[in-house]
């Protein structure tokens, strides 16, 4: 099953800044059985959406 998870960010650029760096470090996916298939982020890098993928089980 696919999922689409939203987000934002928060608009202090030092606090965005550390969120992108946890984000590469972890991939941002603290979950087994949970695969991205995709990650965009909007021009203004105010926020986007990730699109997941997992078993519906």
């Amino acid at each position: 099953m696919k999922f689409m998870l939203t987000f934002t960010w928060a608009p202090d650029a030092r606090i965005r800044e550390e969120a992108i760096e946890r984000l590469r470090k972890t991939s941002g996916l603290p979950l087994t059985g949970v695969t991205l298939l995709g990650r965009w982020t909007r021009a203004d890098l105010s926020g986007g959406f990730d699109l997941l993928e997992a078993d519906a089980t």
